[in-house]
């Protein structure tokens, strides 16, 4: 199950250095050493993992707008699209002015500022535009699989990049910027309420080939925006610009809509994949399964699980075991890189967190309803995050120490962690790790363990 190395016995002086380690206040690492007790220290590197694909069947899409297609020969393909409100700019929001009741329609754009691309951007792509019949709700939680009604097509852009690299403007219909328009000194245009009642927001999908590409808008910057003019002898249009959203901020710092509403709708096909086709009834598949490799990507709701099944084994009769580091070790497999797609704007993603599993392999969740996340050493109130080094085509290890600690002394269920990456910097990009079987040596995840024992002469 595991191999260790004894580091010696050291002198009940020193063990006050070594409990110096815990930084989590739920933690107790108070042992009450006596005199009589002898510590040796340890280390291991071998300790057996098991570990899978775990299908995940919640994925939370909130203040997320994404659109387009993107496939993997090994994993399937992933098609986005997205459900947003328009906001009024301002109560009783007007065209004309004192000066002037005259009001010449200019046009009505959808502005869309890129955060986010995946996949192979040349490919063509057919962005559609529709109108909502029902608006996004702003006190619910949408997930993957949640879609809302539309009706007209109101916008339609025949669009591949390198077209702008910044910018994705598509023209809607000239009919419904007028409309909105003929709405001045009216109901609909007088607060936010009156104008959701009146229009209910936009869906952005894409048409077009499998194999393309998934982009990602920022909701700051964002907008639809109506240009118009007061005097036909203007030359420079006014506008007005309806954004997306009013900010706000949850407890991990991530954007919230606090007005506006917007998510994403994923829809995976595992079947149009080599590895994953019984996704999702299975729930889990052994990484021994498909070539000893785990995977992780969250649009396609599929994450690495780690389970620690023999960690009790560090326990013996008459010994107390004081855990000084846990390293998770890892770095992407040269499959990240091989397939030829995948070097077209297709890295592992920017950063990579842990999520703690249930006895079912579903994220443990809070009374809230927010997902846990394995937390920093350091600082216990942010979650466990590590960033991809492009240079390196690699990881730093994750910490884990107290959360092994935990689920070694039962104050933690012992029921693994879910290596995942973080919808809002990378919905589509693939990572793929070897497990502790791989066949390249220096692929195989690692579990780096330095750990005490305490016993009484």
């Amino acid at each position: 199950m595991f191999s260790l190395k004894r580091q010696g016995n050291i002198a009940f002086l020193i063990a006050v250095g070594l409990l110096l380690v815990a930084c989590d206040e739920s933690f107790d690492l108070t042992l009450n050493i006596r005199q009589t007790e002898l510590i040796s220290t340890f280390y291991t590197d071998t300790l057996t993992l098991r570990t899978g694909i775990q299908y995940l069947d919640s994925v939370q899409t909130n203040n997320f707008i994404l659109v387009g297609s993107v496939s993997d020969e090994e994993v399937g393909t992933l098609r986005a699209e997205s459900f947003f409100k328009v906001l009024l700019p301002r109560q009783n929001l007007r065209f004309t002015t004192e000066e002037s009741n005259t009001v010449i329609f200019d046009s009505l754009v959808l502005i869309l500022n890129y955060n986010y691309q995946y996949g192979d951007t040349t490919a063509a792509q057919t962005i559609v535009v529709n109108r909502l019949t029902v608006a996004p709700d702003t006190a619910r939680k949408y997930y993957s699989f949640d879609k809302l009604p539309y009706g007209e097509e109101v916008g339609r852009l025949h669009y591949k990049l390198p077209r702008n690299p910044n910018v994705m403007r598509i023209k809607l219909s000239d009919a419904l910027g007028r409309e909105i328009i003929s709405k001045e000194g009216k109901a609909e245009l007088q607060n936010q309420t009156n104008f959701e009642q009146y229009f209910k927001g936009l869906r952005l999908a894409a048409e077009g080939p499998d194999k393309a590409a998934i982009f990602g808008f920022d909701l700051l910057q964002s907008r639809m925006t109506l240009y118009f003019r007061n005097n036909p002898a203007d030359t420079v249009s006014r506008f007005h610009n309806f954004f997306f959203y009013n900010p706000g901020r949850d407890p991990f710092s991530q954007l919230t809509l606090s007005e506006g509403s917007a998510f994403a709708h994923l829809q995976p096909n595992y079947q149009k994949g080599q590895l994953f086709a019984s996704l999702p009834s299975v729930r889990y598949i052994p990484t021994r399964r498909v070539g000893n490799l785990g995977y992780v990507h969250t649009g396609m709701q599929i994450a690495t699980r780690i389970e620690f099944p023999y960690l009790q084994s560090l326990q013996k009769p008459g010994k107390r075991i004081l855990i000084n580091r846990a390293l998770l070790s890892f770095q992407p497999s040269a499959k990240n890189f091989e397939a030829p797609w995948r070097q077209i704007n297709a890295p592992p993603p920017t950063t990579v967190i842990l999520g703690i599993a249930d006895q079912e392999g579903r994220l443990v969740r809070n009374a809230a309803g927010n997902p846990l996340f394995v937390p920093e050493e350091t600082n216990r109130n942010l979650r466990l995050e590590r960033s991809y080094i492009a240079s390196g085509r690699t990881y730093p290890d994750l910490d884990i120490t107290t959360y092994l600690q935990n689920a070694l002394d039962s104050k933690t269920p012992n029921y693994g962690i879910l290596l995942m990456n973080l919808l809002n910097t990378a919905p589509a990009n693939l990572l793929v790790i070897g497990d502790q079987q791989a066949i390249i040596p220096t692929e195989r995840l690692r579990l780096i363990l330095f750990y005490t024992e305490l016993s009484q002469q």
